[in-house]
């Protein structure tokens, strides 16, 4: 578990979570209010960062 804490404060991993978690949270909360532009915002949240960590970050590519 320590070995696990290491490696999220070492490559970010917790800040990449938490804000995919903050877009599903979004989206979720869009869908109970009903609102098309919330809901949206929350995949573009959870897109974006993906995108960002996936293309520009490159993990495992060291």
């Amino acid at each position: 578990m320590c070995v696990l804490a290491v490696a999220v404060k070492s490559s970010h991993l917790g800040l990449f979570a938490a804000v995919i978690a903050f877009g599903f949270v979004l989206g979720t909360f869009g869908h109970i209010i009903r609102s098309r532009p919330v809901i949206v915002t929350g995949i573009l949240v959870i897109g974006v960062t993906s995108a960002y960590y996936v293309f520009l970050l490159q993990p495992g590519s060291g």
